[in-house]
C-alpha cells in the first residue's frame, strides 16, 4: 500500500478530516504534503473546498499547518469549472505567495488535460 492508498483509508474513517490533515501537513517544514493534497483532492466535496478557502492568509499564514488546508482548497481539478473559479480566486490574491503557489500548480499536467487554453490564459 502506498502513502496515497493510506491517506485515503484513514480519511474514510474520519467525519472531521480538518484535525488529521493539520496533523499530516508538513508544516511547518520544507515542502507541504503533496501526495495528502492530491487525496484530498480527489477524495473531497464542494464544501470542504468551499470552507478551507476561508482559509486567508490572515488566518493561514506561510508555512502554517492552516495554509496547507487553503493549498487542499486550491488544487481541485475534479469539478472543472467549479475549481477553475476557485482556483482564479488565489491566482489573483494579493499575496505573492500563493500566486506563485498557484502558478506552479498550472504546471500540472492534469490541468492542461482540463483545458489547455485557460492553464495557458493564467500562466501569462
Amino acid at each position: 500500500m502506498n502513502k496515497a492508498d493510506s491517506y485515503r483509508q484513514v480519511l474514510k474513517t474520519l467525519t472531521d478530516w480538518e484535525p488529521y490533515l493539520l496533523k499530516e501537513s508538513g508544516l511547518p517544514g520544507p515542502r507541504g504534503n503533496l501526495e495528502l493534497a492530491q487525496v484530498v483532492a480527489n477524495e473531497g466535496d464542494r464544501e470542504l473546498f468551499e470552507h478551507f478557502l476561508t482559509y486567508t492568509p490572515d488566518v493561514a499564514p506561510v508555512n502554517s499547518p492552516q495554509e496547507f488546508l487553503a493549498f487542499c482548497g486550491v488544487v481541485v481539478a475534479a469539478a472543472s469549472a467549479e475549481g477553475k473559479r476557485l482556483m482564479e480566486k488565489w491566482l489573483t490574491c494579493n499575496d505573492h505567495i500563493i500566486r506563485r503557489v498557484m502558478q506552479e500548480n498550472l504546471k500540472k499536467n492534469r490541468l492542461v488535460r482540463m483545458d489547455a487554453a485557460w492553464v495557458e490564459k493564467w500562466r501569462a
